[in-house]
């Protein structure tokens, strides 16, 4: 996965000068104002990069091979609190360093885990489970089960992957007609087989659809 850097800060002036903070929800807003089928919630990673040995603890959190998996249907921000213009905004966030979830239209779910908790891995997943059952139609117990085949889908790829890159460098010390028809054939299989794991993702992606709030209603639906 990876954390996006959010700026909360707008520039009202020339210069240094007139620099404003904005609230998470208003920026989210202002970054996703319609919402789709192909729109995601976020989790907003609140950060004090003083705090190295906390950031350290939390990347571990993400190292889960089920909330990795999970993670995948969010859009992942981080932001700096330290680097927050001074006033209230920032006061606010440095007070909740940790996560923030919020829904596809930019509205908070829940309340943000902060602290011990922030850095444990049961209250992340407890906090993600939550969201997640907010938001999405397929539970997230089944999502990360049909994820799973599609990582496993991915590891032989990369096994022949390698195969084949061994057999090409051993065909550039010594040329052999046969064995390299055999190596584009072998190519061409793996091509394959990643063009059917990539398939098989985007129909689980598709599958895993936000809550009938969520979507755009089409033109005179009620």
């Amino acid at each position: 996965m990876q954390w996006k850097p959010l700026r909360l800060t707008e520039k009202t002036g020339g210069g240094d000068y007139g620099a404003t903070a904005r609230p998470v929800e208003e920026r989210l807003k202002s970054l996703f104002p319609e919402i789709s089928a192909s729109s995601k919630p976020c989790v907003i990673w609140m950060q004090d990069l003083e705090e190295e040995k906390d950031i350290t603890k939390a990347n571990a959190i993400f190292q889960n091979e089920n909330i990795g998996l999970a993670m995948k249907r969010f859009n992942c921000f981080k932001v700096d609190a330290q680097g927050i213009p001074d006033g209230d905004v920032k006061n606010k966030y440095m007070k909740q360093i940790g996560f923030h979830f919020f829904d596809p239209k930019g509205d908070a779910i829940g309340k943000p885990i902060v602290g011990k908790r922030a850095l444990s891995m049961s209250g992340f997943n407890r906090a993600l489970e939550k969201s997640w059952g907010k938001v999405f139609s397929m539970t997230i117990k089944v999502y990360q089960k049909k994820m799973k085949k599609v990582l496993d889908g991915f590891d032989k790829v990369d096994i022949k992957k390698q195969a084949i890159d061994r057999d090409r460098a051993k065909l550039a010390k010594k040329p052999n007609p046969a064995k390299a028809k055999k190596v584009e054939r072998d190519q061409a299989e793996m091509d394959k087989m990643r063009k059917g794991v990539e398939e098989l993702e985007k129909t689980i992606q598709d599958e895993c659809a936000l809550k009938p709030d969520y979507l755009e209603k089409e033109e005179g639906a009620e």
